[in-house]
């Protein structure tokens, strides 16, 4: 799994279903560590507060809305973005105690389907730049199964894939 989607992934999940949702966010954060080693163990987002009423509008009516995240002891992500249905929206996010990067940027955009079977919903990431001593240009897509009417949000995870443009497009299945 490739560095730039599991942390596209966390950045997703850290919006979408928020901290409270602590499985999601302790599988993510275990596929960050992986992905960039022991500093990311530093990264603490179990406080990061976002407007889960929101998000959940977002997904039954496709009103936009500002979500603000904000640096505390326990959340180390700040930024301010509108969050869009079905059309892509500028997202920036600053990282804080991780050695080598410390600034996430995109293009996002969430889809939601409705199939038989499941309510799926889609994080694209294009454009996405993760900065700091180190710089990592991407493309990404990832899908979940959801049930918003439940207080696991996440049924389960669908998989998805990475384009690293700075590896000559690489393209990593999930």
């Amino acid at each position: 799994m490739s560095k730039q989607f599991k942390i596209g992934a966390l950045a997703w999940a850290l919006l979408i279903c928020g901290n409270t949702y602590a499985a999601n966010t302790d599988v993510l954060k275990k596929t960050f560590t992986k992905l960039i080693g022991n500093d990311a163990k530093k990264l603490k987002t179990s406080g990061c507060k976002i407007n889960k009423e929101l998000w959940t509008q977002l997904l039954v009516t496709k009103k936009e809305f500002k979500e603000t995240i904000k640096f505390n002891k326990d959340c180390d992500l700040e930024g301010t973005f509108t969050v869009k249905m079905s059309e892509s929206f500028p997202m920036k996010l600053k990282i804080k105690n991780l050695k080598n990067f410390n600034y996430f940027q995109t293009n996002a955009k969430i889809d939601l389907k409705f199939t038989n079977q499941d309510t799926v919903l889609s994080l694209n990431f294009d454009k996405s730049k993760l900065s700091g001593n180190n710089l990592i240009f991407f493309s990404s897509d990832y899908s979940v199964s959801i049930d918003p009417f439940s207080k696991d949000l996440i049924k389960k995870h669908l998989g998805g894939k990475i384009i690293l443009h700075s590896q000559k497009d690489k393209v990593i299945k999930l």
